[in-house]
């Protein structure tokens, strides 16, 4: 029982089924998924990206000259979704532009639209050709499956594979495959 002028402090947290919730079923239409990953281009300072859609194959391929990432930027973004690495820094890109990105979900909007993503990225300057495969199908499995953690505070969005490949010098770019679109 409190006493009259105890004092305490705490901490106000969110539960990982918040984002979870958040970030499925978040984005109703294609187009808003595709704007996302778009909007992921324009913080990696592309000056081009292309949307190639190719229903025969079933799939869409976006491809930006942006900045790209290696496999340590990959694993910091991606292994924990809802913590946006963009602003740490900056509320702006290296080339000035204010940063589109808030809170680290955008990517997962592919999951809206496709089963698997595959991800192509070199960085400027470096001879490293980042590939990841993203499959998606955890974000369709039921809840009880996806708990991790101990207290179950987590829980799994998509499993990736990567590896980590050569490029030639010259190359910076990001490459987007959606898969069984």
């Amino acid at each position: 029982m409190s006493k009259s002028g105890d004092t305490f402090t705490g901490e106000i947290t969110v539960s990982s089924r918040i984002v979870d919730y958040l970030s499925s079923g978040l984005y109703k239409d294609p187009a808003a998924c595709l704007k996302e990953l778009i909007n992921n281009s324009y913080d990696a300072d592309a000056t081009r990206v292309e949307v190639l859609v190719q229903p025969d194959a079933d799939r869409i391929i976006i491809h930006d000259d942006g900045s790209g990432m290696d496999r340590g930027e990959f694993v910091r973004h991606f292994e924990r979704v809802s913590q946006s690495y963009k602003r740490m820094k900056s509320d702006r890109t290296r080339s000035g532009r204010p940063i589109v990105g808030r809170i680290g979900i955008g990517f997962i909007a592919a999951n809206e639209i496709c089963d698997t993503m595959e991800v192509f990225s070199t960085k400027r300057g470096s001879t490293e050709l980042l590939h990841v495969t993203i499959n998606f199908d955890a974000m369709r499995a039921d809840e009880a499956e996806r708990i991790r953690g101990s207290e179950g505070e987590e829980l799994k969005k998509a499993d990736y594979a990567g590896e980590v490949l050569s490029a030639p010098l010259s190359h910076h770019y990001t490459r987007l495959f959606l898969i069984r679109v």
